[in-house]
């Protein structure tokens, strides 16, 4: 099997966890099992998207693994488009969202989704790195040190 693949499975998986928390919140709640479903899956899978491309940043060296800081920025991102996503799907089907239509406007609702996906995040990171320990990017890694010991670096090339 193509290990290229399953260098997707840590922010795919992470994703669609996040989603899965969240339905299970709607249930603890109280809502119906269709709100539950939609609500955890409008979440799950954009935000399952967007932890496939974070680890095609990882992988294509435009993110490094660890850092804190890209994964907030990022969280900012991802989380406030995905949870906007989220509420306008769950308008369309039921007619009302979570909390959209108690903001004053959706930049003030984009405004504190950023501000929670800060803290996603960050969280994102966390569980995305314990996730990464079981997966295929151990074996990547270790390849590309691998690789990188068997390279001459600059003062071997002009000796």
């Amino acid at each position: 099997m193509n290990l290229q693949r399953f260098l997707l499975i840590p922010g795919a998986l992470t994703g669609l966890v996040t989603g899965l928390i969240v339905g299970a919140l709607a249930a603890l709640g109280g809502a119906p099992a269709g709100y539950v479903a939609a609500a955890g899956l409008s979440l799950g899978v954009p935000l399952a998207l967007f932890g496939v491309a974070y680890d095609l940043l990882l992988e294509s060296g435009r993110l490094r693994f660890g850092g804190v800081a890209p994964a907030a920025l990022f969280g900012v991102v991802a989380f406030a488009l995905s949870r906007l996503l989220q509420e306008l799907l769950l308008i369309g089907i039921f007619g009302q969202g979570i909390t959209l239509q108690q903001e004053a406007g959706v930049l003030q609702f984009l405004a504190f989704q950023a501000m929670m996906g800060f803290g996603y995040g960050i969280g994102f990171l966390m569980i995305h790195s314990q996730i990464m320990e079981f997966s295929a990017w151990r074996e990547y890694r270790r390849q590309n040190s691998d690789e990188k010991e068997s390279q001459p670096n600059a003062a071997e090339r002009q000796a």
